[in-house]
C-alpha cells in the first residue's frame, strides 16, 4: 500500500456497541412478540374448543395480544435505554488526584 492510499476506516467502538445493542433489542422484541401472539392463538383455540365458540376467543385474544406486544416493546426499550446510559468519562488527571 502506498502513502497516497488511505486505509479503510474502522467503525469506532461506540457505534459497534450501539449497533449490537439495537440488534439485541430487535431480537428480544421480536421473540417476545412472537411468544405473546402464539400464546394468545393457542389459548384462544383451546378456549374455543372447550366452550364450542369456534372463532370468538381466538380472535379476541389475538387482537388483545397486540396492545400487550406494544407494551412489552416499550418496556424492553426503556430497560435497554436505562442500562445503556453511560456515565461521563473523567480525564486521567482527575483520576490520578483521586488515587493519591
Amino acid at each position: 500500500m502506498s502513502l497516497g492510499e488511505s486505509q479503510p476506516s474502522r467503525p469506532d467502538r461506540g457505534s459497534s456497541i450501539l449497533n449490537l445493542t439495537l440488534a439485541s433489542v430487535a431480537a428480544q422484541v421480536g421473540c417476545l412478540t412472537f411468544i405473546i401472539v402464539l400464546a394468545a392463538l393457542f389459548g384462544g383455540l383451546w378456549l374455543d374448543n372447550l366452550l364450542k365458540t369456534k372463532p370468538l376467543f381466538t380472535i379476541v385474544l389475538v387482537m388483545g395480544s397486540m396492545p400487550i406486544g406494544i407494551f412489552v416493546m416499550y418496556r424492553v426499550a426503556l430497560t435497554v435505554i436505562s442500562k445503556s446510559i453511560v456515565q461521563p468519562k473523567t480525564d486521567s488527571s482527575s483520576q490520578g488526584e483521586k488515587q493519591a
